[in-house]
């Protein structure tokens, strides 16, 4: 078993594949710590798992069943193959901690 340590604080900041996101990505796990501007929509349907915790703001995932909004201090866990979307519904950004499989 081994365990791989990621200092965020020391990684630098870079855009997202859509305007109002950036990110702190691991270099070596699937770890990264995400920020959303305040208005972001992401415009693709993404259909990875992900566990991830709310650090600032609310997150939505939009689901084919409607939408979930996750605020501070809350988890949550998208299972492999269900179609979602995030965006930032709230009047600040939004920052959280994401794994992504």
């Amino acid at each position: 078993m081994s365990v791989v340590r990621t200092r965020f604080p020391e990684l630098p900041w870079v855009a997202g594949k859509t305007p109002g996101e950036r990110k702190k990505a691991a270099e070596l796990a699937p770890l990264t710590l995400l920020e959303f501007d305040v208005g972001f929509e992401d415009p693709a349907t993404c259909t990875r798992g992900h566990a991830g915790y709310v650090l600032e703001g609310e997150v939505a995932l939009d689901l084919e069943g409607g939408s979930l909004v996750i605020g501070p201090s809350e988890g949550f866990f998208v299972e492999p193959g269900t179609p979602h979307r995030a965006r930032n519904p709230g009047a600040v950004p939004v920052r959280l901690f994401i794994h992504s499989f």
